[in-house]
């Protein structure tokens, strides 16, 4: 149905220009992490995941 469509396995989320994809519902919160530590800090980052308690996989 979609031919164009690329999927990346393996890969949590991808950034093609202006668009971040990620591949569930997890990766999504991994994403949102990333988000966070490049808009404001990886420190944020981290106090962010921790206090969700939440194990952020970076890669």
């Amino acid at each position: 149905m979609f031919s164009d469509l690329n999927v990346i396995a393996e890969t949590r989320w991808v950034t093609d220009g202006k668009f971040i994809s990620s591949g569930g519902i997890s990766a999504g919160i991994d994403m949102s992490l990333a988000l966070v530590a490049e808009f404001i800090s990886y420190e944020h980052a981290l106090l962010t995941a921790k206090q969700m308690e939440y194990k952020w996989q970076t890669l």
